[in-house]
């Protein structure tokens, strides 16, 4: 006799603080749907202590724009509505003596009562004793003061204030609070000493793009270990004295005139981000701190000679600083070293470097500048382990053939490198493989990425002869065998990633998997390379058809090579025949083979179909070969493609 199975719903038997915390992802009306389910999540609805009020997100627009609704009436009828369930939700758990975790709320400046309404909610969170507040309202075009009981909340232990200007007068009590951001936030010298002065456990402050106050001095807060300045506008004097400070960022290039850092010396980690500081200053200040494991220096265009003297810096990052033209370290400890920007004059003492990362950019690629390239390059040998190359295209690093029969190749013991490629460049990989075999003339393992393809290449090597008086065999230039003269098998990875639906931003990965013993660079040119070469070049737009008065897409991956665009025309307009077919007969072939065949060798006509989609959609997919009509109803059609650019035989 069968024993009948019962459903047990494990999720409604989890500890109400678990349902509090899974329901604390959703937005407030998502969270209010659930209490549908079950007694249980009502009752958990009735009891939540973290409340998103986030009018942008229950409303489903973007920040700044109107309310999405169909006339004024039935608009202003469905907000105050909206506003009056909102405010029973918090009168709510006043009435039951809930104490809130966390209250957010982020209010259209556009609403007519938003003054007493903020003023009432706010006093609401503030008597069921909340801990985490976070207050918005945007776009700022009203100004909108918060009341003076939120300066003075026992309970309030993280503060969060976004586009709101402070109370000039009156105390400051937070004697719990411990993280402070205020974000666009307008307030007088007089407020902000108070509010650092009223909050004595404070743990982590930050001031962004803030306007109204000259002054900010950091005192007696031996609790404070971040500490965030970005863009104050006004700002005339910044004073930090914490003594148990970690990390500091100062960014913007709003500098005060006056900046005394004193007693940070447990600071860890600093940040300067676009700041008119000088190689004096910086050199003064980083012998402060001897505990410093993290700088980075961004947008710093004033340095031109940067030093720097550490023993226990771990990570450091130098980007975009325009003028700086010589780079000294002396750190024994480093073991992140990032660098973005025009060639340097580099030199450190000896140190090993685990993680090497390195985006040079260039104005004129001529070859002066290949060289000074490689004379940096040849100065990392000794200290790289592993580094990683970024590059827009690829092209600044393909060194041309003059320059390889200039100089010798700089690092001859590097084993492992990374190349990134950020945008889609009309390099080739072979030339990209073949240009990193010569900077490194004896790689192990050779990682190449771009947008649509990953690469990972290992390598084996017989045993290398080097020749006396710098002469290896291959050309004089070079003190070793070049790879391609001792090199032994190769192993190749591929993953190639095609986007398929540019819509849900959908995508599928290809693995590919070589192994080349013989004629290795011959098939590494014509097999691997062309084949991942045609696929990155690869382009994904819609084409339209119109059977009667319904209205399609497809979506089809067209390439730049003539051959590869002749057979995904051919396949196509086979894929097309049938979907015709299928739906509505035969008689509309000949319009939409014509329409294909312009969608194929124009760009833009396939752009200015893609612009014509509307709700009424069929869709068809190379990849799912889903057919798609009116009623959402699947057709299968078969017969078409085994994998891309080949039709089914």
């Amino acid at each position: 006799m069968e024993e009948s199975i019962q459903e047990v719903d494990y999720i409604s038997e989890l500890p109400e603080p678990v349902l509090y915390h899974i329901l604390s992802f959703l937005s407030i009306k998502q969270a209010a749907r659930t209490s549908v389910l079950s007694k249980t999540w009502f009752q958990v609805w009735r009891t939540i202590p973290i409340l998103k009020f986030d009018f942008f997100e229950l409303f489903n627009r973007r920040y700044g724009a109107l309310y999405y609704y169909p006339d004024f009436e039935i608009r202003q009828t469905n907000i105050q509505e909206l506003y009056n369930f909102l405010e029973q939700i918090l009168l709510s758990r006043q009435r039951q003596m809930i104490n809130l975790i966390k209250f957010t709320l982020i209010m259209p400046s556009e609403y007519p009562e938003i003054v007493p309404t903020m003023d009432r909610w706010i006093g609401y969170a503030l008597e069921s004793k909340v801990k985490h507040l976070k207050i918005s309202v945007f776009p700022p075009t009203s100004v909108y003061c918060v009341p003076q009981a939120l300066l003075n909340a026992i309970s309030v232990q993280v503060l969060d204030l976004q586009y709101l200007h402070l109370p000039s007068i009156g105390n400051v009590t937070l004697p719990f609070l411990k993280k402070l951001s205020l974000t666009c936030v307008f307030a007088n010298d007089n407020l902000v000493s108070k509010l650092v002065a009223g909050s004595p456990l404070i743990e982590d402050m930050s001031f962004i793009t803030c306007f109204g106050f000259k002054t900010v001095k950091i005192f007696n807060l031996v609790n404070l270990v971040k500490f965030y300045v970005e863009s104050i506008v006004h700002l005339e004097q910044l004073e930090v004295e914490a003594p148990n400070l970690h990390s500091l960022t100062l960014r913007g290039s709003s500098w005060p005139s006056v900046l005394k850092l004193v007693s940070l010396k447990y600071l860890k980690s600093l940040t300067i981000h676009g700041a008119p500081i000088t190689d004096k200053w910086l050199h003064e200040q980083l012998n402060k701190f001897p505990h410093l494991e993290c700088l980075r220096l961004v947008e710093c265009h004033i340095l031109e000679s940067i030093k720097i003297s550490s023993s226990s810096l771990h990570t450091l990052c130098i980007k975009s600083c325009k003028k700086a033209a010589r780079l000294q370290i002396d750190t024994p400890n480093l073991h992140i070293f990032s660098y973005r920007g025009d060639i340097i004059l580099f030199s450190s003492n000896d140190l090993i470097l685990p993680q090497v990362y390195l985006y040079f950019k260039f104005n004129n690629m001529e070859t002066f500048w290949y060289i000074r390239l490689i004379q940096l390059l040849e100065k990392f040998n000794q200290c790289f382990r592993k580094v990683t190359l970024k590059s827009e295209t690829g092209e600044s690093c393909i060194i041309p053939c003059l320059v390889r029969r200039l100089v010798p190749p700089p690092l001859l013991k590097m084993k492992e490198m990374n190349l990134s490629i950020s945008t889609r460049g009309k390099c080739p990989i072979a030339k990209l493989v073949d240009a990193m075999l010569w900077i490194c003339p004896h790689l192990e393992n050779l990682y190449i990425n771009t947008r649509a393809i990953k690469s990972s290449f290992k390598f084996s090597y017989r045993k290398p002869t080097s020749h006396e008086g710098g002469d290896s065999g291959c050309h004089k230039s070079l003190p070793v065998s070049c790879w391609n003269c001792c090199i032994e098998d190769v192993k190749i990875k591929q993953w190639h990633y095609l986007t398929i639906d540019i819509e849900n931003n959908s995508r599928i990965r290809k693995e590919r998997n070589y192994i080349f013993n013989q004629d290795i660079w011959e098939k590494i040119k014509s097999v691997i390379i062309n084949a991942a070469l045609n696929l990155r070049h690869a382009t994904l737009f819609y084409l339209t058809f119109e059977p009667e008065n319904y209205y399609g897409e497809m979506k089809i991956l067209w390439s730049r090579k003539p051959e590869l665009a002749a057979q995904a025309y051919r396949g196509c307009n086979s894929i097309l025949q049938k979907c015709i077919q299928a739906y509505n007969g035969s008689r509309h072939s000949s319009t939409i083979s014509n329409r294909l065949c312009l969608c194929t060798n124009s760009t833009k006509t396939a752009n200015r179909q893609k612009r014509k989609k509307d709700n009424k959609t069929m869709k068809v997919q190379l990849f799912g070969m889903s057919f798609t009509n009116k009623a959402k109803t699947p057709i299968q059609i078969e017969g078409l493609f085994t994998k891309w650019g080949q039709q089914k035989n």
